[in-house]
């Protein structure tokens, strides 16, 4: 989930290389992950946010905020 969320915040920061990645032609999830550098997971889930309206910026950090908080919890750090 925490990749899932890293990756919708680089790709609120950089929509417009995400919708170049998305119309070029061939695989579009290598595509966003290469162009974004993240991970196939990642750029699964920056096209699924693409079938939407997007989300803020502040809304996915503090949902991974709240994420990386249950972690260190769970982790013991």
């Amino acid at each position: 989930m925490i990749e899932f969320h890293r990756a919708r915040l680089m790709a609120i920061d950089n929509w417009s290389t995400v919708q170049g990645a998305m119309a070029a032609q061939g695989d579009s999830v290598s595509a966003i992950a290469h162009a974004l550098g993240v991970s196939h997971l990642g750029a699964h889930s920056v096209i699924a946010m693409a079938n939407g309206p997007l989300p803020s910026r502040r809304h996915v950090e503090s949902q991974l905020n709240s994420l990386d908080q249950l972690r260190r919890i769970v982790d013991g750090t």
